[in-house]
């Protein structure tokens, strides 16, 4: 009974994830997560299979930092929560295969450190210190173009900058939006 339901709970919440990367806003996906996950997590418990009940249980509680805006979602955050719901599939098929059971231990430590350290999910360079290429000589249109296209950029940079340095400074302030 739990192989069944622990594959269906996979599928829903697999479903779920993608919905919610693809609207972050979009509270009762990340509700239907946290669900899927407590559940898991207790069937997992029943059924006596440690290493998918505590994934499932440090998973939960990352759902709950991103519902109550301790965690912000971001591309790196998407990527570890993907590699957990995958983890949890394998774990389950391993289950059913009478296989080894892969190990979660790197996921744990990886939610882990962000469940204690929310603060460094948020962290990013206020500027990034670029070298130039050495160039080779070219001459003729081509050249044009690139002295355009350089300038161009550079007055992209900067408008960029000038942007990210107002949001960085007013980041709490919501009346833009």
């Amino acid at each position: 009974i739990f192989l069944e339901e622990g594959f269906d709970i996979i599928e829903s919440s697999s479903a779920s994830l993608q919905n919610w990367m693809q609207n972050v806003d979009n509270s009762l996906e990340l509700e239907s997560l946290q669900r899927d996950l407590h559940t898991l997590k207790g069937g997992a418990r029943m059924a006596e299979i440690r290493e998918i009940g505590d994934l499932a249980h440090e998973l939960e509680f990352l759902y709950e930092g991103l519902g109550n805006g301790k965690l912000k979602a971001a591309s790196d955050l998407f990527v570890l929560l993907q590699s957990c719901h995958d983890c949890l599939a394998d774990m389950l098929e391993a289950v059913r295969d009478q296989a080894p059971m892969p190990s979660g231990a790197l996921l744990i430590q990886a939610i882990r450190g962000l469940l204690a350290d929310p603060g460094s999910q948020l962290q990013m360079p206020t500027s990034v210190h670029l070298q130039p290429v050495a160039q080779e000589n070219v001459d003729g249109p081509e050249s044009d173009i690139l002295d355009i296209f350089l300038e161009e950029a550079d007055d992209l940079l900067e408008t960029v900058d000038a942007a990210l340095g107002s949001w960085e400074a007013a980041r709490d302030d919501l009346e833009p939006l």
